[in-house]
This record gives structure tokens, sequence and C-alpha cells, in this order.
């Protein structure tokens, strides 16, 4: 087995920044995350069971790494310089049981860093982020009745729009499993990016000192101005593998998929805008959920209630 294991996980919340988080970690000469963001290994098991009915299916497919071997081998070239060595999966703090027994076995006991954001706005930014994709018809609304029956039918934690931000038990997990969780809210990150980066750098104990760059935006959702042509992006097909295929011997494939996400941004249209009534339903659904969250942790979350 390599030496070089994982010492901290960005384990979620999805759509809460986790992505960003991942890109300004990575460009700390001292980190080490494999190119593969989210190799969802330690819920791997749980990603066996989506159904290939489900919309998602074979993009999951694409980076999911079910097998241990595999899985150490995204480090293999972990240098010594590189003293704090993780990967983000956001899929581990919403399935905390499958999750956490497999950190466990092969980690130990690493540094855990978790992001979480108002659990309304992350619902329907995960919403948009889907319809962005193409693998969802349905309005905000009708999608949201339609959960618990996808979730039934083994559909991936990607349709789980309302059901990930219920935070208070999927923290509190980590708290008690494992000794060193940071915790991060994403509406106090942006307004001081690299203040929480140097405690985040503190927290893995690596040169707090380095100046990040915030040069790019990352994992933005918009519905797409031309369809046809975000399908050529995101989905498998032949032109794509042509243009990756001629591209390759030139870039590097971590230049690829900036190049990828660099396309999707400027092909982005207009926003999708949760309404009023929606936003309502959702902020009572989680009110009970934020109060035992502030009461577990400490915090004060009155930017995401008021």
């Amino acid at each position: 087995m390599n030496k070089k294991i994982p010492n901290f996980l960005i384990v979620g919340a999805a759509k809460s920044g986790s992505t960003s988080l991942y890109h300004y970690l990575n460009q700390h000469p001292q980190v080490y995350m494999p190119i593969n963001k989210e190799p969802n290994f330690m819920v791997s098991d749980y990603q066996l069971k989506t159904s290939p009915d489900c919309p998602s299916f074979k993009l999951d497919r694409k980076r999911i790494v079910f097998d241990d071997q595999e899985y150490f081998q995204l480090f293999e070239d972990c240098k010594d310089e590189h003293k704090a060595i993780g990967e983000a999966t956001v899929t581990y703090l919403y399935k905390p049981d499958e999750a956490i027994p497999k950190i466990k076995k092969y980690l130990g006991d690493p540094k855990i860093i978790i992001i979480l954001r108002n659990p309304v706005k992350r619902a329907f930014s995960q919403y948009s982020y889907v319809c962005e994709l193409g693998m969802e018809n349905e309005t905000f609304q009708e999608a949201i009745k339609m959960e618990p029956s996808r979730l039934k039918e083994n559909w991936s934690s990607t349709f789980a729009y309302v059901d990930q931000g219920r935070f208070y038990s999927q923290v509190k997990s980590y708290m008690e499993a494992f000794t060193n969780v940071k915790l991060i809210i994403l509406e106090d990150f942006v307004k001081d990016e690299q203040k929480y980066l140097k405690e985040i750098f503190q927290f893995l104990n690596i040169d707090d000192s380095f100046k990040n760059s915030f040069d790019e935006e990352h994992n933005v959702s918009g519905v797409p101005r031309f369809k046809y042509f975000h399908k050529l992006l995101v989905h498998d097909n032949p032109v794509k593998s042509v243009v990756k295929g001629l591209l390759r011997p030139v870039f590097s494939e971590d230049k690829l998929r900036s190049l990828g996400r660099n396309a999707r941004t400027l092909n982005q249209g207009e926003k999708l805008e949760l309404n009023s009534e929606d936003e309502d339903f959702l902020r009572e659904e989680y009110k009970a959920d934020i109060v035992q969250l502030e009461q577990l942790t400490g915090l004060n979350l009155n930017i995401w209630t008021k």
C-alpha cells in the first residue's frame, strides 16, 4: 500500500464552496490533492446502489473509485514537501454512516474540513446545477415533491436537493467520530477568503504565509445559452473524445479540466431565480435543523435565518 495516504478530507457540503476550497488548497506548495476531486471511495458501497435509471448514473460512474488500490494510486505522486495530503468528496458529509467507518479503516483519524452554506440557497443552487447539466426537467417545486420517491428508487444524492441541507446530524456524526474537525461557513469565508485560508493552513500545519490567487470562479451554475454545445462539453461523445485526444499532448489533464470549466462558464446564460413561495417553504423546512446546528457548534447562524 502506498505510504502517502490522505491526512485530511474536505467532506462537503455540496454546492457550498468545496470546489473553490479544493482549488485554493491545491495552489499551496505543501498540499497535494488528486486531479479526481471527488473519488467517492469512502461511499463507494452507497454509490454502487445507484439505479441505472438515474440521469446522473453514467456521469457519476466516471469519477467514482471503487477499489482501494486504485484509490491510493491517486496519491502516488506525492512528494516529501507535501505535508497535507487530501481529497474532497461532498457525499461523505451527506452519508456519514457509509463514509465514517471506511475513513477510519483506511485513514485512521484524518483532519476533517466541513464548509456549509445557507441550506435554502444551497438546495436551489444544486437544483440549478443539475438543470445546467441537462438532467433535471421539472420545476424546483415539482423536483422537491418528487425527491423522496426518487431517493427511494436509488437515485443519486445529486437529486437530494432538500435532504442534503439537513446539516445537524451530518456534522454531529463527524464531530463525534474525529479528533480534528474544522467547520467553515461559506457566507463568512467569502468576506475574507485569505483570512480563512490562513486558518485552514494553520489547521493543516502548513505554511500560513502563503497567498492565494482568487482570479477564477469555480462550479458556478447557470442555464446554458447553447444546450447542444453544453452537452458536448459535459457528456461523453465522439466530438469531445477527438478534441481531448488532440489536446492531450499539449495540455495536462488538470489544464484540460480547467479549459472545460471555462468553456462552460462562457456558455452560461441567465441564472435561475428562487421564488418567494419555494424560499418560504425551505426556510420553514430547515428552521429546527439550524437551531440544533447552532446549539451543537456554538455558531451564530443568524445570517441564514434573517
